[in-house]
């Protein structure tokens, strides 16, 4: 099938570019898409009719005989026999250096396109990757991520800062990332991305009018400023709690020790039960709250009104009263006792109160406010999601 049958020489070209650079160094690693999609075949091959669910790829190919005209002469992919798969030609390399190459630009057009982008700085050395960053709602911001294919050309447009056609003339200071999510995209990718991301930076426009550093320095900045960030929500916090916790404090009312209401018991054996201990101190007073477990040998019985504690102590000291075959011992608390019990009551029911609060007042969100992230890379299959 001749390709000048069924495409212009032009979209050939463009079909062999971004074919290629789904599985180039810049983009196949991170791709977990196609690499899934290569794990399945056991020499590595990729159905080309695959590709043509990108979004980039099929705005400018309809069909996998176009595809497959187009790369048949690439030096960088290959063909199964059938002419059906393709794949990479070369290993990945073992190590990553795709950072140290990159550059981070801020101030350009927010009319720019990802080919205007690429093209410029082409005359710069060989561009591998442009991605642009945009907001949640997919605007372009005017910062991209540039890949060259040296650190020696990235670190040459980092010096000479070239000016950007249609950039501002040198604007007031601004932040290279504040309020930035980051968003990827470029002329020739695979993958789509809208990853959250933001951050501080102390870099101040060229005369150029654009922001430029490298991606390892971009990257630092954002890190601190979120750490930045991480440490005024936690001071944020911390205050707000603090401010609650004095408020709660002075609502709370005024708490004293009611003395002779507590009496001890002791000497249960395992298994009785609050009904079963409960009728033998009612006849001296009315019970506030038994605090008993089964499995323990021993609980406390507080009354409502004054004197009761010691009536019941005194008659079931004199008349003891068996339970489960043992005699139940008791005693009226006082003294350090008596306030660590008081104060150990206290201490639950302002636990009970505030966990109460959390029950009714943390039951909103939902999974929905997580933001995207993606496969990274020239235009994120054209930096939409595929259809």
């Amino acid at each position: 099938l001749s390709i000048t049958t069924t495409m212009s020489d032009d979209n050939a070209a463009k079909v062999k570019k971004q074919v290629e650079f789904y599985f180039s160094d810049s983009n196949y690693p991170r791709d977990k898409y196609l690499r899934a999609q290569a794990a399945l075949n056991p020499q590595g091959f990729v159905p080309v009719s695959v590709l043509l669910n990108f979004t980039r790829l099929k705005a400018i190919a309809s069909s996998v005989e176009q595809i497959v005209a187009s790369i048949a002469d690439s030096a960088d992919l290959e063909l199964s026999e059938d002419r059906t798969q393709v794949r990479r030609v070369h290993p990945l390399p073992e190590d990553d250096t795709s950072t140290t190459r990159s550059i981070y630009v801020k101030g350009l057009p927010l009319s720019s396109t990802m080919e205007e982008v690429e093209q410029f700085y082409s005359a710069f050395g060989r561009v591998l990757a442009v991605r642009l960053r945009r907001t949640d709602q997919h605007a372009f911001k005017g910062s991209v991520i540039i890949e060259f294919a040296t650190e020696e050309e990235a670190r040459k447009v980092l010096q000479d800062q070239p000016k950007y056609p249609g950039a501002a003339e040198a604007p007031a200071p601004q932040t290279a990332t504040e309020g930035e999510a980051s968003s990827s995209s470029s002329s020739s990718s695979s993958s789509s991305s809208s990853s959250s991301s933001s951050s501080s930076s102390s870099s101040t426009p060229s005369p150029s009018g654009l922001i430029y550093m490298s991606k390892e320095q971009f990257a630092q900045e954002k890190r601190e400023q979120m750490q930045n960030r991480n440490k005024q929500r936690k001071e944020q916090s911390d205050s707000k709690k603090r401010k609650a916790d004095e408020e709660e404090k002075e609502a709370a009312p005024e708490r004293t020790v009611e003395p002779g209401l507590i009496v001890r018991f002791s000497g249960l054996p395992a298994g009785q039960r609050r009904e079963d201990v409960r009728p033998h101190f009612e006849q001296f007073g009315e019970v506030a709250f038994i605090d008993y477990k089964q499995e323990n040998p021993e609980g406390f019985i507080r009354f409502k009104e004054a004197g009761a504690a010691t009536k019941a102590v005194a008659e079931l000291t004199s008349n003891p009263v068996q339970l489960g075959g043992s005699p139940m011992v008791v005693e009226v608390v006082t003294g350090d006792a008596e306030k660590a019990y008081w104060e150990r009551m206290w201490k639950d029911i302002d636990e009970s109160g505030r966990k109460s609060k959390s029950a009714r007042g943390g039951r909103g969100g939902g999974r929905g406010g997580g933001r995207g992230g993606g496969r990274g890379g020239r235009g994120g299959r054209g930096g939409k999601k595929r259809n």
